[in-house]
Parts: C-alpha cells; sequence; structure tokens
C-alpha cells in the first residue's frame, strides 16, 4: 500500500546512513593518517641513519687527520735525521780529506829530512788516531 511514507521510520534510516558515512570518513582519516605517521618514522629514521654516517663520517675524518699529524711528525724526524747524517758525511769527509791532506805534507817534508819526518809522521799518526777516535 503506497501511502504516506513513514517519516519517524525514514529519519531513522537518514541518521543511520549519515553515521554510516561518519564511521566510512573517520576510518579513511585514520588510514590516511596511519599512512602518514608511517611515511614521518621512514623520513625519521633516514635522518638519524644519515646523522649515524655524518658522525661516522666525522669520526673517520678526525682519525685520518691525525694520523696525517703522525705521519707528517715522523716525515720531519726522518728529514731532520737524514740532515744530520748528510753533515756527518760531509764532516767526516772533510776531516779525512785533511788526515790525507796532512800525510801528504808529512810524505813530502819526509822527503826533505828525516828528522822533519818523524815529527810529521808522529803528528800523522795522532791526527788519523784523532779522527778514528771521533768516528
Amino acid at each position: 500500500s503506497m501511502g504516506k511514507p513513514n517519516l519517524p521510520l525514514m529519519r531513522k534510516q537518514l541518521e543511520r546512513a549519515k553515521a554510516g558515512l561518519r564511521i566510512a570518513f573517520e576510518k579513511e582519516e585514520r588510514s590516511r593518517a596511519q599512512k602518514e605517521v608511517e611515511r614521518c618514522k621512514r623520513v625519521l629514521n633516514k635522518a638519524l641513519h644519515r646523522d649515524e654516517e655524518i658522525a661516522r663520517a666525522r669520526e673517520t675524518l678526525q682519525m685520518a687527520q691525525e694520523q696525517a699529524k703522525v705521519t707528517e711528525r715522523n716525515l720531519r724526524a726522518s728529514e731532520q735525521a737524514l740532515m744530520g747524517a748528510r753533515r756527518q758525511e760531509s764532516a767526516d769527509t772533510n776531516r779525512n780529506r785533511r788526515v790525507s791532506m796532512s800525510s801528504a805534507v808529512s810524505q813530502r817534508a819526509s822527503m826533505a829530512s828525516p828528522v822533519a819526518s818523524r815529527r810529521t809522521s808522529v803528528a800523522s799518526r795522532r791526527s788519523s788516531q784523532a779522527s778514528i777516535q771521533q768516528i
């Protein structure tokens, strides 16, 4: 019987439909909000990971810089030792040159006079012994 519509029933149905729509909308909102939370967590984790990588890179850089300072100091020490050895070598060479010159002088003197020769050979021996002791 198509009489007049049952308004109270229709009102209840309308309220139920509105409540269903509200629930569906809120579920959709909750889903969107959860997805946003997950996205933010991922971004945050990446940022934290990046911060850890940056901290590790800083530590590595610091260690490399310290190692570079140590090797620089070692290099300088080695260079100074080498220069010292060269100076010593040069001094030894000059001393040997002086010794050989004085022995050449003493040989010439020995040809000149036997007394002078004895004196210079004693002096020559002394200077040779002195240079040996220095070595």
